[in-house]
């Protein structure tokens, strides 16, 4: 593997260190014509410990396929089957609402090798070497862009090699600032404690034992002599800065080699993938530490100690903040400043997150998060989410919100002609200008410029018409017209908010929606692709399949925990 600027400056290696003896001879060598060799543990290796013996259609804007509201809900393998749009569709057999499911290796990708993101840097850095970075600060975001070339190169713009380094100034001072009252690695630099240091952080930061010429080039920085403290400083921090900067640590899905086109993730790839998609960071020293002693040394017992995580408060928080929250969308009001309806809106995605959180714990259906009298789309956070004007709420909004983010279904751009149809349909003489909003969506439907979208929006925020536009209930509008529906959603009826969120939870486009959610968060091959047999795998007990059991069905599947030979 080679790394090189814009420029074409070609570097021997990522890990640069400020003494430039130590650059020009400590570095990995990561050649052109290496095959990844630097981290390949076993080359050519098919077999594996970890081995048991016992995308969507979107229309285009001028096609938009209307949406089915036959009722076509049959008792299925899993669960009945009904449809909000045709992004799925393909993959069910309707007739009998069984998920088509032919070849599921067909469904297996390779791992795309890409690096830590900034949050993941930051939760790697305080799990294994104790230290709190301000990660926004000091690490470009350009460096967390995907810099992997997909042959064997890894590509800097200008000066960010530079800033790299000068992170790994900053992170080598903060662990050397705190060593005295550090939780991971106190240490007042006596002989027993810095050999602890020197000897074992480097297996933590790659998240496996080291290949021999690694451990050749950590040794040239780890053996100069240190009779004192100041000189025990000097190699720690070089160390450290070596290792920040290398592309063991900085990059994730590298997986070894294998002549198999298709074969199991070993027990440390296994591992790192786990701990990536739980918890956001690297394995911990603890499950680092009983897979090296061999007290785990297959995916069932990694996938019990999964079981085992599930339980614990810091893993269901950041798994509930960096996989739901980025589906759903409230994770990037968290921090928010400012007011809704007179609530800090920080406080209304808290009670999301709260809500994601409890679910998980409780080993709820993901139905359960939006049904109920708590759901997402009844409470407040989704009417500020979907907010545009106080004078009242906005089925369109709240239409488009759902189709996007529960149904992964994008309506198309509109083109400058339509926009010009529909504002044409706004001026015309039946336009009721002051009808309420299910009277104004009924004249959009009947209008063909209008139809092929609202057909689409209106089933997903009819039911929601008895929230106003802050979320608060409501049995009429502002000028006393009664609020009365009886709307049909995946040929079903449904004449409240309660029975269109029951019915929506029902569909195949949520579990779907949901399902390529989950893949993409621990794959992120490009040009992702909705996985039936996967969607099938996971969804074991049906609609009452439990969060907790999902997860590990995830584990447990050969979407998780095999990996395929990449094609350069």
């Amino acid at each position: 593997m080679g790394i090189k600027n814009k420029k074409k400056f070609i570097y021997i290696t990522i890990a640069i260190l400020v003494n430039v003896v130590l650059w020009q001879n400590c570095g990995p060598s990561f050649e052109a014509n290496s095959d990844f060799s630097v981290i390949n543990i076993q080359d050519n290796d098919s077999t594996s410990p970890l081995t048991d013996n016992n995308s969507n259609n979107n229309p285009n804007d001028n096609n938009v396929t209307p949406p089915n509201n036959n009722d076509n809900s049959q008792p299925g393998n899993s669960f009945k089957v009904g449809f909000i749009s045709p992004t799925f569709q393909s993959h069910y057999n309707t007739s009998t609402g069984e998920l088509i499911c032919n070849n599921p290796s067909s469904e297996l990708e390779f791992n795309v090798t890409n690096k830590l993101s900034r949050s993941q840097l930051k939760d790697t850095l305080n799990e294994i070497l104790g230290i709190k970075i301000d990660v926004d600060t000091y690490y470009p975001r350009q460096i967390t862009e995907n810099i992997f070339t997909g042959t064997n190169e890894v590509v800097f713009e200008d000066g960010l090699f530079l800033q790299l380094l000068k992170f790994s100034q900053v992170v080598a001072d903060a662990f050397i600032g705190q060593l005295s009252n550090n939780s991971v690695w106190p240490c007042d630099l006596s002989d027993q404690c810095y050999r602890n240091i020197i000897n074992n952080v480097p297996f933590y930061m790659y998240r496996r034992p080291l290949t021999t010429q690694e451990n050749a080039s950590v040794q040239k920085i780890t053996s100069v002599q240190a009779a004192n403290n100041a000189q025990k400083t000097e190699v720690i921090r070089n160390l450290i800065q070596y290792l920040i900067t290398s592309p063991q640590f900085l990059l994730k899905n590298h997986n070894k080699l294998a002549a198999a086109n298709i074969r199991n993730l070993d027990v440390y790839e296994y591992a790192s993938k786990m701990s990536f998609f739980l918890k956001n960071s690297s394995p911990s020293i603890d499950l680092l530490n009983k897979i090296k002693s061999e007290e785990i040394t297959s995916k069932a017992q990694l996938v019990s100690y999964a079981r085992n995580l599930l339980n614990d408060k810091l893993t269901v928080d950041r798994l509930s903040y960096h996989f739901f929250g980025r589906w759903l969308k409230f994770d990037v009001d968290l921090g928010a400043p400012g007011e809704f309806d007179k609530q800090k809106i920080s406080n209304l995605a808290n009670v999301q997150f709260d809500r994601v959180k409890e679910a998980i714990q409780q080993n709820r259906s993901i139905s359960s998060l939006i049904t109920g009298q708590n759901s997402l789309l009844t409470s407040k956070y989704f009417a500020y989410k979907t907010f545009h004007t106080e004078k009242d709420s906005s089925p369109v909004n709240r239409g488009t919100y759902v189709l996007a983010n529960i149904a992964c279904f994008q309506l198309p751009n509109l083109s400058p002609a339509t926009e010009s149809a529909i504002e044409a349909v706004s001026n015309s003489d039946g336009f009721p200008v002051n009808g309420n909003n299910l009277e104004v969506l009924e004249f959009h439907r009947s209008q063909a410029q209008c139809a092929a979208c609202h057909n689409y929006i209106d089933p997903l925020a009819i039911g929601l018409e008895r929230f106003d536009a802050y979320g608060n209930y409501r049995e009429s509008y502002p000028n006393g017209s009664k609020i009365e529906f009886n709307q049909k959603l995946a040929g079903q009826s449904y004449s409240s908010a309660a029975d269109f969120n029951r019915i929506l939870a029902s569909t195949a486009d949520y579990k779907a929606c949901f399902t390529e959610h989950l893949h993409k968060s621990f794959m992120t091959t490009p040009g992702h692709k909705f996985k039936p047999c996967f969607n099938k795998s996971i969804f074991s007990q049906g609609d009452a399949t439990g969060l907790k059991d999902i997860i590990i069905n995830t584990l447990n599947s050969d979407n998780f925990a095999t990996v395929k030979k990449p094609s350069y």
